[in-house]
């Protein structure tokens, strides 16, 4: 919905650059601070009953401070240009992995 808005507004004339991160977690540069998302109780979960479902899922992990530098650069320059960005990374892990 929030992007139909955008596209209306582009539509309009009105410049847009749309972001779409992966699954944003904890930076790269620092100890891990572990938040409440959907993702980290689901796994928290899987580990306090020390299972997971069996699934061929795959998970885009992104830390957090790669999402805002690319965030930064993009801004910086192609600011205005109605482009769409998928900030992921370049592979997708298993869940099993994930859980491991």
């Amino acid at each position: 919905m929030g992007e139909n808005l955008l596209d209306l507004a582009r539509n309009k004339g009105v410049p847009v650059n749309i972001m779409r991160p992966g699954t944003i977690t904890w930076a790269t540069t620092e100890d891990p601070f572990i938040n409440d998302d959907a993702f980290l109780k689901f796994y928290r979960a899987c580990l306090d009953i020390a299972a997971y479902p069996r699934s061929s899922l795959k998970v885009n992990l992104v830390p957090v401070d790669s999402v805002a530098n690319s965030i930064t650069a993009i801004t910086k320059q192609a600011f205005g240009r109605n482009r769409n960005f998928h900030l992921v990374s370049a592979e997708s892990l298993p869940v099993e992995q994930v859980y491991k």
